[in-house]
């Protein structure tokens, strides 16, 4: 899979994309928990580009360059767990946290950073 998507065309990352973007946007009308698992998958497909790439990179790096890939991982699942629950629980709607609840969206939004710069600095 990392192969493919290094190795991948313009535009075939587009249909990729495409594909993620729009079941992140599709709604099945009576069927709410149907709809939940296609935004999700859609979601998670347009993530693991990233991921995908990041790990590509990581892997042709010469050994004296030292980035922390662990790390990366760890805040890509992190920041996809934190989604999946977000979507899930608000029924799609979004939540909206204040006070002490804050706190830890402010590390997702540090690992968002993080995982989408990692694959830029392994450039």
């Amino acid at each position: 899979m990392v192969r493919f998507f290094l190795t991948a065309r313009h535009w075939q990352i587009f249909l990729v994309f495409l594909f993620g973007t729009l079941n992140a946007n599709f709604t099945y009308v009576d069927e709410p928990t149907i709809t939940r698992v296609v935004q999700v998958i859609g979601i998670l497909v347009s993530f693991s580009w990233v991921l995908f790439v990041g790990l590509g990179l990581y892997e042709h790096l010469p050994k004296r360059i030292h980035f922390s890939y662990n790390l990366f991982v760890i805040n890509f699942f992190i920041c996809a767990a934190a989604y999946t629950s977000i979507m899930i629980l608000s029924d799609g709607e979004g939540m909206t946290f204040d006070g002490l609840a804050a706190l830890p969206m402010f590390y997702l939004v540090y690992g968002l950073v993080y995982i989408f710069t990692f694959p830029i600095r392994l450039l």
